[in-house]
């Protein structure tokens, strides 16, 4: 044994004698070194707690704090304005999946065990609503919307409630009333819900914008009348621009159904728009058949106001040919007028 090792073992230990308060701050300074808790007289662990954002997309989680086991620990608020698209903040939970035990943000409590403990940010996802405006429609319906979640596929709804609007064609559905946002066609697109409400406003075209235009055949004849070889303007066509206030020639051909049940009448027939129509009167012979005439023709003044005016035509019965009356019927619009 050298002199240095002498003196430690021997001589030492009688000249530093330490206090038990001595021994006792020294094992408190060594265990907080080393990672342990002095309490009571026995040393506990240093464990954390930890908050994970879970996929938030603004905001940061609370700090990490440090506990030690047996604790009553109080969970922290959302104290760093965690925030995540389409989705409510909902508490704390010990899965990432949220499907762990789920404590409420500022005020849920757990005792704390042997292991460090991480708690995650648990979303609950967002349901927003989809609806459909009929944006000036003058007949029909729009279709039934729905509520969708965050992400869930949207397919766009056809226009089952056959909405219309005089003088334009239906052209789906957009975002927006003026038509300038996204387009959707009608029943078969389809898009991701967002986090926000969407509106999806009806799409409409002005026929007036257009170079050329088929007027759909007519539904409904008044009294059997059917009017062909429709003639604008001197033309063969159903679709004519003019301007306010002019003049302009229809000429058209059309069938009429001679009543054998009323030998003798007069069939009045009425050509023109809403506000303007002009008549023509047929004297019935006995029998039961049509009879076509031809070339008629007449002058309409155009309206003041600008648009689309349908060219329609009505009936009636007098012996006079008067004091019928006169009445329009939208399914039996045959030709169209751009007024611009």
């Amino acid at each position: 044994m050298d002199l240095t090792s002498f003196y430690n073992r021997y001589f030492f230990p009688l000249i530093f004698k330490p206090t038990w308060l001595e021994i006792l701050s020294f094992a408190i300074l060594s265990s907080q070194a080393f990672g342990f808790t002095f309490n009571a007289g026995f040393w506990k662990p240093t464990l954390t707690v930890t908050y994970d954002a879970n996929g938030a997309s603004g905001g940061t989680p609370p700090p990490t704090v440090n506990v030690s086991t047996g604790q009553n620990f109080t969970v922290s608020t959302n104290s760093g304005s965690l925030v995540r698209t389409g989705y409510t903040f909902g508490g704390w939970n010990t899965a990432a999946a949220g499907n762990g035990t789920t404590y409420t943000a500022g005020s849920g409590t757990f005792s704390i065990g042997t292991s460090n403990v991480v708690l995650y940010a648990k979303w609950n996802i967002d349901t927003y609503t989809v609806t459909y405006d009929a944006n000036g429609a003058t007949s029909g319906s729009v279709p039934t919307g729905g509520n969708f979640q965050f992400g869930a596929t949207v397919s766009v709804a056809a226009n089952s409630g056959s909405l219309a609007r005089t003088g334009y064609i239906f052209g789906g559905w957009n975002t927006t009333s003026l038509g300038n946002g996204v387009n959707y066609s009608a029943g078969t697109d389809t898009f991701a819900m967002g986090a926000s409400h969407v509106t999806l406003f009806a799409k409409w075209t002005s026929i007036c914008s257009l170079t050329s235009y088929n007027v759909p055949g007519p539904t409904y004849w008044p009294y059997g009348s059917q009017i062909i070889n429709v003639r604008l303007a001197g033309q063969t066509r159903t679709f004519l621009k003019v301007s306010p206030g002019t003049v302009f020639n229809l000429a058209y051909d059309f069938n009429v159904h001679v009543d054998g049940y009323c030998p003798g009448c007069v069939q009045q027939f009425y050509v023109g728009y809403a506000g303007q129509l002009q008549n023509q009167c047929t004297n019935f012979s006995r029998g039961s058949s049509f009879k076509t005439l031809s070339k008629y023709s007449v002058n309409l003044v155009a309206p003041a106001t600008p648009g689309a005016y349908y060219l329609s035509t009505a009936g009636g019965w007098d012996v006079n040919c008067v004091n019928a009356t006169i009445v329009d019927h939208p399914t039996a619009h045959f030709a169209l007028i751009c007024v611009q």
